[in-house]
């Protein structure tokens, strides 16, 4: 159901009973004036959706690191420890914090579409426990007042690890299975996560559900050309690309899926790129690629978890015995 709770807004905006931001006491919806208020506004949306994961959903707010600031907040489902499926949502890079798809969207369109809420419900629903993340929070104001990095969240990919490893394996503990929703910067956090923790995470890990994702699929024409610039340039910070094992390879090959931004129908075949299906997510536009294909991402993982009850799952590579 749409958001019930409202209150008083920002700057003279509130969000209707549709979850449709609109001026105090009027029909009207938002209109820029100055990025100052579209910035306030913002950070309202930000503290909106979040309270109603914890109000409405029932959400536990965990922060991360617990014993000192700065810190940054991840979210846990209810069922999160005694689920058997459990369903990781890592959102894009820039100015979206956990619980929001696109905060344009959440501003200027509606919270179903901008906010992770119907997929909240979704998994609900199908008694799934979630684990939102919160990747672009990297940095924040210490006690002494000086803005410093994170820690164990100074980059988005370091926060996907970070979270894997102090929420997820704890708190995950009675979980079988485990899929992944990733929006376009997600999916280059989701990618390095598979390659960190790939012994871990694969023999749970039954799907992919990538939204336009940005990553990428190191290569190793790509790391001899990042070893050519070392050679020409030895004053620059190049790093080469790790190229994935063959397990990580099968399973984007076999388990994954990307819903590209295009203007096809939903679901036509977009070819296979960066080492994964791609199939359109009936839109043309980056930002809206999650809510247009939500319906197509549900049935995709529920078919992988219903297939996994008679194929084994993608295992980790073994690592080579060494000689004396």
């Amino acid at each position: 159901q749409p958001p019930s709770n409202m209150d008083a807004g920002c700057a003279g905006y509130a969000f209707d009973e549709h979850g449709v931001l609109k001026k105090n006491g009027t029909d009207e919806g938002f209109k820029f004036t100055t990025q100052k208020v579209y910035d306030e506004i913002g950070d309202y949306v930000t503290v909106k959706i979040q309270e109603m994961m914890k109000t409405q959903l029932g959400y536990e707010e965990i922060w991360l690191p617990a014993d000192k600031k700065p810190s940054v907040n991840v979210f846990v489902s209810p069922n999160i420890s005694a689920c058997g499926t459990v369903m990781l949502l890592i959102q894009g890079c820039g100015a979206v914090r956990a619980g929001q798809w696109a905060r344009s969207l959440c501003i200027n369109d509606t919270l179903e579409t901008g906010s992770i809420l119907p997929y909240l419900r979704k998994a609900a629903e199908l008694g799934w426990g979630v684990v939102v993340f919160n990747p672009n929070l990297n940095a924040g104001v210490a006690p002494g007042g000086e803005r410093v990095p994170i820690e164990g969240s100074s980059q988005p990919e370091e926060h996907t690890a970070t979270v894997w490893d102090r929420v997820v394996k704890s708190r995950c503990a009675q979980a079988r299975d485990m899929v992944i929703v990733a929006h376009s910067y997600g999916g280059i956090c989701s990618v390095s996560l598979l390659q960190q923790r790939e012994a871990e995470i694969l023999p749970r890990l039954r799907a992919i559900a990538f939204t336009d994702s940005v990553h990428s699929v190191p290569s190793a024409l790509s790391a001899e050309y990042i070893a050519d610039l070392k050679r020409r340039y030895p004053m620059g910070h190049f790093k080469a690309p790790v190229p994935l094992s063959p397990a990580v390879s099968r399973l984007l090959d076999t388990r994954a899926c990307n819903w590209v931004s295009a203007s096809t129908p939903l679901d036509t075949p977009a070819g296979h790129r960066e080492g994964c299906p791609c199939v359109s997510a009936g839109t043309p536009q980056h930002e809206r690629t999650s809510s247009s294909a939500m319906t197509s991402v549900f049935s995709f993982l529920l078919r992988h978890l219903v297939a996994d009850v008679r194929t084994p799952p993608v295992a980790a590579e073994e690592p080579p015995e060494m000689g004396g």
